[in-house]
């Protein structure tokens, strides 16, 4: 089972703090910056929703060493960005990223893209794609550590698309 779910900042009004359960309103109480407590309390109240549909209490949050974290027997990731947060649940190891579309210097793509990625990143979007399955890839390890240009995208199975100027990536560990 994999379930994840998006909310686009510019199709609601903002969540609330409030509305989160303890746990939650902890964890995002966490964000200093006030733009990115924001964001995760809206990846939060995703989280909570999805957790809500399959009756899946907030309880037990157990951290993993890589800082990854499960609740109960699903893990849980999240991301936000400028444009949205999203929030993953699932009963084997996958991950969710976000990243909002910009340009990038060639600079960044020489430093993170390997020569095959390289050949095919034609724009932003290609590039943020590429970017957003390596985030993905790299939440799935289990020390949280890699090297960007090490990770081979075109070799990865990754479901990706772009909505709300947005490149997003949904990684599912493999068997």
């Amino acid at each position: 089972m994999l379930e994840w779910q998006i909310v686009w900042f510019d199709e609601k009004p903002p969540a609330v703090l409030s509305d989160l359960c303890p746990a939650f309103q902890k964890r995002a109480g966490r964000y200093t910056d006030r733009t990115a407590r924001q964001q995760s309390i809206e990846a939060y109240t995703v989280l909570e929703q999805l957790l809500e549909a399959r009756h899946v209490p907030v309880t037990d949050i157990v951290e993993l060493a890589s800082g990854k974290w499960q609740i109960g027997s699903l893990y849980v990731s999240l991301s936000h960005t400028t444009s949205g947060a999203g929030a993953l649940i699932s009963t084997r190891n996958a991950a969710i990223d976000m990243e909002t579309i910009r340009p990038v210097k060639k600079r960044l793509l020489q430093r993170v893209l390997n020569e095959a990625e390289y050949e095919q990143c034609r724009s932003p979007e290609d590039f943020m794609r590429m970017w957003t399955v390596k985030e993905a890839w790299i939440k799935l390890q289990k020390d949280g550590a890699a090297a960007y240009k090490q990770i081979d995208t075109t070799k990865l199975n990754a479901d990706t698309f772009i909505s709300h100027n947005t490149a997003v990536a949904i990684l599912e560990e493999t068997v």
